[in-house]
């Protein structure tokens, strides 16, 4: 444990009992799904394998309570979870074999019970989803996030975007198309002095050029300037908050855990969620992605997870990003508006 992060190998509501009230600003998790994996190698305190849909959505619920005491009154929490077909009949909740079970909005109505404000749903549309071969039903390309409260005025800064993740250049650069630039891993564009690389910028940033920009909606990519000779990200001009639609590839790893958020996908709640110095929590942390995220955002980040080997597979790439990366999204690099910082609270919907 440093001051950066904690980790803690255990029973996810076990150790959230143990955290102070009103600590944690942020919450990001995806808890693993029912009956999907055996991630623990049959653990009984594991969420995910019991039998029952209702006993997974009571204990989903359980964790909800200490989540919502732990939460600060201005904070939020981001759930992703997706549904699951039915393998058989389930009598208990009136579903039938092959039936989608409704397991995302029935956690959600629990969650809303213990006094969570649902305050929108977020669709994460994936690039390169798992081909499945069905001939009844489409192809799974997205994945619900649901973003709770604990009140109407919690803090949400979509200014912190277009402040954070973009430097302010001089000059754009022309539009680029994928197939044409991207070549043996580069993505050359071109300017009055030539050809330049700007893919390194982007992999140092943790930024996919070829995902959408949460303001404007345009790949990433469009996004470039030079300065000095050397590429840089342009700020997105474009006005209004994130659309409601994340898009990105699905995260791969070499470690051993099978399902982890790909950066992108998390860059956005944990800029205009939280503050620079804030604590950010997930309770399912697998390989650490949402911690990596938050370091290198300046956040401060608390993990959990059943398993002692992710627990070992966090903390080496926690300490990778203390003591390789570059601090690339501080806040305190440009100056912010003030007025573009106050909760979101203050215009309610």
């Amino acid at each position: 444990m440093t001051e950066q992060y904690k980790i803690f190998n255990g029973n996810s509501l076990d150790i959230c009992k143990t955290i102070d009230s009103n600590s944690v600003q942020l919450i990001i998790t995806s808890p693993p799904y029912f009956n999907q994996r055996n991630y623990s190698d049959g653990n009984p305190n594991e969420i995910g394998i019991e039998e029952s849909p209702l006993s997974y959505v009571y204990n989903i619920k359980s964790l909800g309570v200490e989540l919502f005491r732990i939460l600060k009154n201005d904070g939020s929490f981001f759930l992703n979870i997706d549904d699951k077909y039915a393998s058989k009949n389930y009598h208990e909740i009136n579903c039938k074999k092959d039936s989608m079970m409704m397991i995302p909005e029935r956690i959600s109505i629990e969650l809303m019970n213990i006094g969570f404000l649902l305050r929108e749903k977020i669709i994460w549309k994936k690039r390169n989803p798992l081909i499945e071969s069905y001939s009844n039903r489409r192809q799974r390309c997205w994945e619900p996030f649901f973003v709770f409260t604990k009140s109407d005025d919690y803090y949400y800064n979509p200014n912190s975007i277009k402040d954070n993740l973009s430097i302010r250049t001089e000059k754009q650069l022309s539009m680029m198309d994928k197939e044409k630039y991207l070549k043996d891993g580069r993505l050359m564009v071109g300017n009055k002095s030539g050809d330049i690389d700007v893919m390194p910028e982007f992999k140092k940033r943790g930024i996919d050029p070829f995902s959408r920009c949460p303001i404007c909606g345009s790949y990433n990519f469009r996004h470039v300037g030079i300065q000095s000779g050397k590429p840089h990200l342009i700020l997105c001009k474009t006005k209004g908050s994130p659309k409601n639609i994340i898009e990105t590839a699905v995260g791969h790893s070499h470690d051993i855990h099978f399902a982890q958020f790909p950066p992108d996908l998390i860059i956005e709640p944990i800029l205009t969620s939280s503050r620079e110095g804030n604590v950010v929590l997930d309770p399912f942390m697998g390989g650490g992605t949402t911690g990596v995220v938050a370091l290198k955002n300046n956040r401060k980040f608390m993990g959990i997870d059943l398993v002692p080997e992710y627990c070992d597979i966090s903390k080496k790439n926690l300490e990778n990003v203390i003591q390789y990366s570059e601090n690339l999204f501080t806040e305190s690099n440009r100056p912010i508006d003030k007025e573009s910082c106050r909760p979101w609270g203050n215009k309610k919907s």
